[in-house]
């Protein structure tokens, strides 16, 4: 096996990573991992229209619509991740960019960080859970906005969080996990 750079010497986005903190979430939860985040995520924040559900997506009268790159301009395309309703056992496929949001709802979710896992009506996990997940272990001049998701396992003071912003990624883990 060849090994292209030394641990923490570069940034490398990779799906797979994502997906194996979605089947950490779901094995260490037992609860699938699109369930798991709406229950602790999404409802709690009021993020009613936001899924991870393709099909409940659809139903919405005002969707989004998927859209490619067609020989004479953009065409509509099928949604490219599975839908985890079909499949639950493999749910966690879609912690790699599977979430379906607005930018109102994506608002809530950026405020809740923001106030270290507080919101109106709750709190998502302790504010030492949120520093941790915070905590800034790794650097890049890797300017990519791409995703941004926080996921946390079922006791709020255990997690595994990867979180994304313009130049800077985050990756944190708790050791039991």
């Amino acid at each position: 096996d060849e090994v292209a750079f030394a641990p923490g010497e570069h940034f490398f986005y990779n799906n797979a990573a994502w997906r194996m903190l979605g089947n950490i979430v779901q094995e260490r939860s037992g609860i699938p991992f699109h369930r798991y985040v709406k229950e602790r995520v999404l409802d709690p924040l009021g993020m009613t229209r936001s899924t991870l559900d393709v099909a409940a997506a659809f139903r919405d009268p005002d969707h989004l619509v998927p859209h490619k790159k067609g020989k004479t301009g953009p065409e509509a395309a099928p949604f490219p991740y599975p839908n985890p309703e079909d499949n639950p056992g493999f749910s966690f496929l879609s912690a790699a960019g599977g979430v379906l949001s607005s930018a109102n709802e994506m608002a809530r979710y950026v405020n809740a960080q923001i106030e270290q896992g507080s919101f109106p009506g709750g709190r998502l996990a302790s504010p030492e859970a949120f520093a941790s997940m915070q905590a800034v272990v790794f650097s890049s001049s890797v300017n990519n906005a791409a995703s941004m998701m926080t996921l946390l396992t079922a006791r709020p003071s255990r997690h595994a969080a990867a979180t994304s912003s313009i130049s800077r990624w985050t990756v944190s883990r708790s050791p039991d996990l």
